[in-house]
């Protein structure tokens, strides 16, 4: 039987394995452990459907600002685990707090169609009018 490298509950194959084997195994097993507990923190606070999409899945969000509803702003983030970091800048530049309207998984294209579909309600760069066809649009998504 060849070794995987993995922590086994089988005490027999834990017994063939020498010192520096199961030192090493349990290293992998912390190291990974972390990278899960990292990616629960970076996704946890996230819509449930996307719980399941790669951490390199790239995304088109709504933000809005809480206390001016009346704009939208359609973004990209090249991969998800970037958003809270795309969040956070947006927060120091508003001086109200931004709220995450919904995300859908899309690439550049996803975000110039949305643009296209809303053009109507364009005001500046990425940012909408807070217009009933985007609003329906929203309502719509997971």
């Amino acid at each position: 039987m060849q070794n995987s490298g993995a922590i086994t509950d089988n005490p027999l194959r834990l017994a063939t394995l020498s010192a520096e084997q199961v030192i090493a195994n349990a290293r992998r097993y912390v190291h990974k452990q972390k990278i899960d507990a990292r990616r629960l923190l970076l996704r946890s606070w996230l819509p449930e459907h996307t719980h399941s999409w790669t951490d390199s899945q790239p995304i088109v969000y709504f933000v809005a600002i809480s206390a001016e509803t009346s704009y939208i702003k359609i973004g990209r983030c090249h991969r998800i685990t970037a958003m809270r970091s795309r969040l956070m800048g947006l927060q120091t530049g508003s001086p109200h707090p931004v709220e995450l309207l919904a995300i859908v998984a899309g690439d550049r294209s996803v975000e110039a169609g949305l643009h296209s579909r809303f053009q109507a309600l364009h005001v500046r760069g990425e940012w909408f009018r807070a217009g009933v066809e985007l609003i329906d649009y929203l309502a719509g998504l997971p």
